[in-house]
């Protein structure tokens, strides 16, 4: 009979994934409406009311909602890719979510459950590079446990399904080059299409892809044709799946492609962000604004272990022989280019950029394998004598018990703030420096206050920013209809996320604020 030792990883593997799954589904419904939602809404169901033109038109007539949509061919966000926004507008109708709450629930759990995919295929892929389950599922922890990447995990529904997708398609390439065949390109082809039409900057997978099969060619040339072969066989797949999973290309593919890929290289923001204390265009980013904020809100601890992972692969790089490390993991060249290639783009192209490093979301997968990495070789390192071992494995165990139990702290203290989180700034530091809530959800909050101690059948407001108005829509259709926004002479609140515009307002009676360690991220004030 098995012993309870056997069956004991994989008790704390299903723990781990079952509490994070009852941990999202639980706390999902307690997310405000981020700038973006209702954008990317519309986006979907613009593809929606496309693709019913197509099939059936008659449908047209019969859902009067449908009518009000605008065409594709005219409308402003169609070169944005659908794989996620398509699938939840066809879910909303199928499943007759008529209420805008119900609409924005839905969105938002639907996200995490991306996220929650994501998670599990992290695991694989952290088992096929470390062949042991304990550093896969202290990856998982160590991607759970990133408050920015766990709070947007609900609510995002760009740059996280992208993160999601882009570890799916690094984990089939591994499974590819580790054994090209029909059917590992197929599925690697398929996963890089889910990426490429969430966003233009997974074109980069193929680039990744061919460099990774030349060095599996350069190190064995008796396999040439077999790799040439199955690359090809992935790049005539790679295509077509491009084209059938985004409604846009359909009429002129490959025109409207490179559209895109333009168009993403000068994105049509102009305004401007809170950076190091001044408003800098965000056409104008210095190159190190993306390093600085991934710096600023990954836990320290995951900088620490990235930084010893990468020295430990650029040591053994030019030391391909190192004592007591048998194992060459020719792999981890994949990590480097996921990671540094689309830093090194988003620099030299100087690519409109902003709301912090989420447009970069994607390559924190490759962060923490690296940081990983350094985990390995500090426990694995070959000291001479048990001692320094011993102490080294016990810090190491020291610095990540701590770092999880405070990230842990941080995002149940702070929930559903989990978004602004910083990892050593605080207070007035960050108010003048850095961009807060720029997603405005904690409008929310301040709207449910104001129920809380205004009974008016009609509420005055005025809020700073468009999410102001935005998040009255995730509230009860009863309470949703008693706020109404008017000019900021006629209200009776002001509130306000503080974004561009960090200074303090010059009015008195603040009745409401939401702090995060110490800064604020939203305030409301009674006017009269």
């Amino acid at each position: 009979m098995p012993s309870f030792q056997s069956y004991a990883p994989k008790l704390v593997l299903l723990l781990f994934f079952g509490l994070l799954l009852f941990g999202g589904v639980l706390i999902y419904p307690d997310f405000g409406v981020s700038f973006d939602e209702f954008f990317e809404l519309e986006t979907g169901l613009v593809s929606l009311k496309y693709l019913v033109e197509l099939i059936a038109p008659q449908y047209l007539t019969r859902y009067e909602w449908l009518q009000n949509v605008p065409p594709l061919h005219t409308y402003i966000d169609a070169d944005h890719g659908v794989t996620v926004l398509l699938p939840m507008a066809i879910l909303k109708s199928i499943l007759g979510i008529n209420t805008w709450q119900e609409t924005f629930l839905i969105r938002h759990l639907l996200t995490f459950l991306l996220f929650y995919v994501g998670v599990i295929f992290f695991y694989l892929l952290c088992r096929e590079r470390f062949k042991n389950m304990f550093f896969a599922l202290l990856g998982c922890v160590m991607l759970v446990l990133s408050p920015r990447i766990f709070g947007e995990a609900f609510y995002n529904s760009k740059d996280i399904p992208f993160l999601s997708f882009m570890i799916i398609s690094a984990y089939t390439l591994i499974r590819f080059l580790k054994a090209p065949s029909f059917k590992t390109a197929l599925f690697h082809a398929f996963a890089c299409a889910l990426a490429i039409d969430t966003r233009i900057m997974g074109v980069l997978l193929p680039f990744i892809t061919g460099v990774l099969v030349l060095q599996e060619i350069y190190r064995n040339k008796g396999i040439f044709r077999v790799y040439a072969s199955y690359f090809l066989a992935y790049v005539l797949l790679l295509m077509p799946f491009i084209i059938m999973l985004w409604p846009y290309l359909w009429e002129d593919p490959f025109s409207r492609f490179i559209q895109i890929f333009q168009n993403m290289k000068r994105f049509r923001w102009q305004e401007t962000v809170l950076y190091l204390g001044q408003a800098v265009p965000s056409t104008d980013l210095p190159w190190h604004y993306i390093p600085v904020w991934i710096f600023i809100t990954t836990p320290l601890a995951y900088t620490g272990l990235f930084l010893t992972g990468l020295g430990f692969i650029v040591y053994r790089f030019f030391r391909p022989i190192v004592p007591n490390f048998q194992k060459v993991y020719r792999h981890d060249l994949a990590y480097m280019l996921f990671l540094f290639v689309p830093l090194a783009a988003v620099i030299f192209m100087n690519s409109v950029l902003y709301d912090g490093w989420r447009h970069l979301y994607f390559v924190y997968f490759s962060f923490l394998m690296i940081s990983l990495i350094g985990i390995e070789a500090i426990w694995h390192f070959p000291f001479k004598r048990p001692a320094p071992a011993r102490y080294s494995k016990l810090v190491l165990a020291l610095v990540l018990g701590i770092t999880f139990i405070h990230s842990c702290w941080f995002m149940i203290v702070y929930h559903p703030n989990q978004n602004v989180y910083f990892s050593f700034i605080r207070g007035k530091t960050v108010e003048k420096n850095f961009e807060r809530d720029y997603w405005g959800l904690s409008y929310r909050q301040g709207l449910e206050y104001i129920l809380t101690q205004d009974s008016s059948a009609v509420i005055k407001y005025y809020s700073a920013n468009a999410p102001g108005r935005l998040n009255t829509f995730i509230l009860p259709e009863k309470d949703r209809v008693r706020f109404k926004s008017v000019p900021l002479k006629e209200a009776t609140y002001f509130l306000t996320e503080y974004r561009w515009h960090p200074k303090p307002y010059p009015f008195t009676n603040e009745i409401y604020t939401v702090r995060v360690k110490g800064f604020k991220i939203l305030s409301v004030f009674k006017l009269r």
